[in-house]
């Protein structure tokens, strides 16, 4: 096997992190893409965000893997409880 399928290949944790990186950033592209009509106020989640929560993700699952997978549900749990604190202070303000 090659150096290059060596890399590519699922068990590789570098890898797994710049698949979800990747995922995130197409999402946060397609996101964008669709609000680029929005005011700069309205849009909520852009490019950076997803990438970042893609990662975050990707995290969550390697450290799940090395663990219990309770940490992703944990990670999923506080995620959520974020995202919906932060859209409760937009609607407040």
């Amino acid at each position: 096997m090659s150096n290059f399928e060596t890399f590519l290949s699922p068990e590789q944790p570098l890898t797994r992190l710049a698949v979800a990186l990747n995922i995130g950033l197409l999402i946060g592209l397609e996101r964008g893409w669709s609000a680029r009509d929005e005011r700069e106020g309205e849009r909520a989640a852009g490019f950076r965000t997803h990438a970042i929560s893609g990662l975050l993700g990707g995290i969550a699952a390697l450290i799940g893997l090395q663990t219990t997978p309770l940490v992703i549900g944990f990670a999923f749990l506080g995620f959520a409880g974020m995202s919906l604190m932060f859209h409760w202070l937009e609607a407040h303000d």
